[in-house]
């Protein structure tokens, strides 16, 4: 109780100060915002059952809304797309709850781990291909049951990503409202895909050895392919996006695809990884857009309401005019959010369950590719912070 309201008292003095030049109903909504999240926080570390974490976990979804409400002006779509992501995370948790009871007939996870809208330019053709190439195979490879044809699919499909994805070196297009091609993102791209390739590839026989063996069925090898492209759509989405609120869609996005992929083989093990990279990741995620949030209310004075607030080559040109100590604060819960996706110490925690338990094509993506995709967004963010003379110089 003490701790609880150590915490409230915390965001109160600390929000109120760094919102300075926002309204008071802003500064107030912030303030309650963050002692929504902090207490969210609070009650999944000190609770050891799965239900009280879920608990705790929809008080920070809770502290989010508020904090999104808060931001005068955050475009429409952010919004929707917060609301959607917060609601799939809701069923996969209803998911795991189910299948952490059947399991282990028991919801006690100290008693699991001890047993076991504006108009936009089109972009031009490689940059739409990266996303809407793994869009529209994994459409397709949701309604494929024959591995042969799945597996050629998919190879084909990462293949084509990645020529685009090269195409970019060769014919990178100017920054646009929703997209973004620079020297930065580019090489991560461009790996990105080739990793995508080269994995799909060892899919092609592990996959079959899978299904073999008996670990994975007929029924699971449509929804392996499809969440792989999946999870491509979202790294590479979360790569090439103009906007920051996209780009932490699509991380969100890439974080529930990998819960769910992680958690394939319905082992108690690998039940046990899902949930504990599922609620790790999940609260990170969720720092990382109160981060996010408080970034757009700096933007706001400068630059104005609505999507220019959240454009990376539009903060860039105006980061000089940003309150550097709201930058700094929000920099903190962008470090610990996106932080505890590149599984930085000690928000590593997830880390080793994941890659032991999931299939072996999975956790090369993990380690290779969305760790990745993280830490760029830390790069990001750490970039607007050094344009910015008064604020922190974070040495990353």
């Amino acid at each position: 109780m003490l701790l609880g309201m150590g915490l409230v008292a915390l965001s109160m003095v600390v929000m109120l100060h760094v919102t300075e030049g926002a309204s008071a109903v802003a500064r107030e909504d912030m303030a309650l915002a963050l002692a929504v999240v902090l207490l969210g926080l609070l009650i999944m570390v000190t609770r050891r059952y799965a239900v009280t974490q879920v608990i705790g976990f929809m008080s920070i979804e809770n502290g989010l809304i508020l904090a999104a409400a808060a931001a005068k002006g955050m475009p429409l779509v952010v919004e929707i797309s917060v609301a959607l992501s917060i609601l799939v995370a809701f069923i996969v948790i209803g998911i795991f709850l189910f299948r952490i009871r059947e399991r282990f007939d028991t919801v006690d996870v100290g008693r699991s781990i001890a047993s076991g809208g504006e108009a936009m330019t089109l972009p031009l053709e490689p940059v739409l291909a990266v996303l809407v190439i793994p869009a529209l195979a994994a459409a397709l490879l949701a309604f494929i049951s024959s591995y042969r044809l799945a597996a050629r699919l998919n190879v084909g499909a990462s293949l084509l990503t990645f020529l685009s994805a090269l195409g970019l070196l060769v014919v990178r297009p100017e920054p646009d409202g929703l997209f973004l091609v620079d020297d930065l993102n580019v090489v991560f791209i461009v790996l990105n895909t080739f990793v995508g390739l080269t994995t799909s590839l060892f899919s092609v026989g592990y996959i079959g050895h899978e299904l073999e063996t008996g670990r994975l069925t007929a029924g699971y090898l449509r929804f392996y392919h499809a969440m792989y492209q999946v999870l491509m759509f979202a790294m590479n989405l979360a790569l090439t996006a103009n906007i920051t609120g996209l780009m932490w869609v699509a991380i969100e996005l890439a974080t529930l695809t990998t819960v769910l992929m992680v958690g394939i083989y319905r082992t108690h093990e690998a039940l046990e990884a899902a949930w504990k990279y599922f609620i790790l990741g999940s609260v990170g995620i969720a720092l990382a857009l109160f981060g996010t949030i408080l970034v757009y209310i700096a933007a706001q004075p400068a630059v104005g309401e609505g999507l220019d607030a959240m454009r990376w080559s539009m903060l860039i040109a105006q980061a000089t005019k940003f309150d550097p100590s709201l930058l700094n604060v929000a920099f903190v819960f962008l470090l610990l959010g996106y932080g505890t996706k590149v599984g930085l110490a000690p928000l590593h925690a997830w880390l080793p369950d994941a890659h032991a338990e999931g299939p072996t094509p999975i956790s090369a993506v993990l380690s290779g590719l969305l760790l990745n995709v993280a830490l760029y967004a830390v790069l990001r963010f750490k970039i607007l912070l050094a344009a910015n003379g008064a604020a922190i110089a974070p040495g990353l």
